[in-house]
């Protein structure tokens, strides 16, 4: 059960559809958004790495602002069982697998210095900001809720009405829908780059 409430429909099921038969059923609007390697092209590892760049750029974008807050704050706003929400998620597992790490029973991916996560993180992770933030100035300036709205809605109805994150066999993904969520990621990408980055931009503590 994803606990963050997201996931409530959960979706099962155990057809597969080859990598090959999801290229040639791809729209062709969707075909030149993607990333090529011949026979062995995988279009689920493409949105795999497509997503991981993504979440990176919003860790970025997020960490800018909060890390004055959080390096120095008391108060514990990660708890275990949302960092659960990864291991319960067969998109963000694939993701965490990536990164070698093993999960904590007691304090799931947290650490004394933060998360443990490069990516791979639930989305309530990007999408909570304490009162303290909320009242910052370069917080208001900087539309960044705005930002990490659209990073999360990039999976909403992978499958049927059910998000990326809380679909439990992945091979349901259509080949349509899978190259959409290319094409819509590498649109928020392109928007991203374009924007002005703000002069006072820090690292965040992980």
């Amino acid at each position: 059960m994803i606990v963050a409430g997201r996931c409530s429909d959960r979706v099962l099921g155990f057809n597969k559809i080859t990598p090959q038969k999801q290229l040639q059923n791809a729209p062709d609007k969707y075909r030149n958004k993607i990333i090529m390697s011949g026979k062995d092209f995988n279009p689920l590892s493409n949105l795999i790495h497509r997503y991981i760049s993504l979440e990176k750029e919003i860790l970025k974008r997020v960490g800018d602002i909060s890390n004055t807050f959080c390096v120095k704050c008391q108060t514990k706003c990660c708890e275990e069982k949302i960092c659960r929400e990864s291991m319960e998620s067969q998109f963000l597992s694939r993701l965490i697998k990536l990164q070698q790490i093993e999960y904590d029973e007691k304090n799931g991916w947290m650490s004394p210095y933060g998360c443990r996560l490069d990516y791979g993180r639930p989305l309530v992770c990007y999408e909570f900001f304490c009162e303290q933030i909320f009242a910052n100035n370069n917080f208001k300036a900087s539309n960044l809720q705005q930002a990490v709205k659209e990073f999360s809605s990039i999976g909403n109805r992978a499958y049927g009405n059910t998000h990326l994150i809380c679909v439990d066999n992945l091979s349901l993904i259509s080949p349509k829908k899978i190259f959409k969520i290319n094409n819509n990621i590498s649109n928020l990408m392109e928007k991203f780059a374009n924007q002005t980055v703000a002069p006072d931009r820090k690292c965040r503590a992980s």
